[in-house]
């Protein structure tokens, strides 16, 4: 049997994904926060606790006014320590959780994406850092929904 080089790529890939990695990669450890209407069960869920400190060390950016909610920019940074994780929440989207970061040491605690709203809301962004929830939260007006309630 004669492999060609990309059934070989193909193959080795797949090889390399092991069942931990497999898990992680199809976002099942990011499921359960999904699965809720409430901000403080979603949070709970996902990060095993729900009280949050406000930090002036969390940068939210996003524009104050989106004249249509389907793709809205946000950008989180911070200078906190030992970053875990990076979350995104609005209260008033059918699915509050909007999107989780996991971090590496390594890693830059900066994420830049693009987030569907419900309407006008308070965007929150949530930091894990050394085994405590730090937040910012930023008011936004939209126009013209992105998402049904």
């Amino acid at each position: 049997m004669t492999l060609s080089r990309r059934q070989f790529i193909q193959i080795a890939g797949l090889l390399s994904i092991s069942p931990l990695q497999l898990g992680t990669a199809l976002g099942e450890t990011v499921k359960p926060g999904f699965d809720t209407r409430d901000t403080v069960e979603a949070l709970y869920r996902l990060l095993g606790k729900a009280a949050t400190v406000a930090s002036d060390q969390i940068d939210l950016q996003l524009p104050s006014v989106s004249n249509f909610g389907a793709v809205v920019p946000v950008q989180v940074s911070t200078d906190l320590p030992d970053v875990e994780s990076i979350t995104l929440l609005s209260p008033v989207n059918h699915t509050p959780l909007l999107a989780s970061f996991r971090l590496t040491p390594i890693t830059e605690a900066y994420i830049e994406t693009r987030i569907k709203l419900a309407g006008s809301t308070r965007v929150m962004a949530v930091v894990k850092s050394r085994d405590r929830l730090y937040s910012k939260t930023r008011q936004i007006q939209v126009n013209r929904v992105g998402c049904r309630v």
